[in-house]
C-alpha cells in the first residue's frame, strides 16, 4: 500500500514519464509492467475521488498535461 501511495504522488509529477515508459520497453520490464497495472489503478483513483484535496491539484496537473499531449 505504501508503494501505491508513493506512485500516486509521483504520478502527478512523472505522469508523462511513466506513460512514455509504459509505451517504450525498458530494461526492467518486470517492475515497469507491475507498475503499469498500478498506474492504471492510480490514474482512475485520481480521476474518481475529487474529494481528495491532496490529489486534486495533482489531478489538475495530470489532466492538463495529458490535454497538452493530446
Amino acid at each position: 500500500d505504501d508503494d501505491v501511495s508513493t506512485t500516486v504522488v509521483q504520478l502527478g509529477n512523472q505522469s508523462i514519464t511513466r506513460k512514455s515508459r509504459a509505451h517504450s520497453p525498458s530494461p526492467s520490464t518486470g517492475k515497469n509492467h507491475s507498475d503499469d497495472s498500478r498506474l492504471n489503478r492510480t490514474s482512475t483513483e485520481i480521476n474518481r475521488p475529487s474529494a481528495k484535496l491532496p490529489n486534486l491539484p495533482k489531478a489538475t496537473v495530470f489532466s492538463s498535461s495529458s490535454g497538452n499531449q493530446y
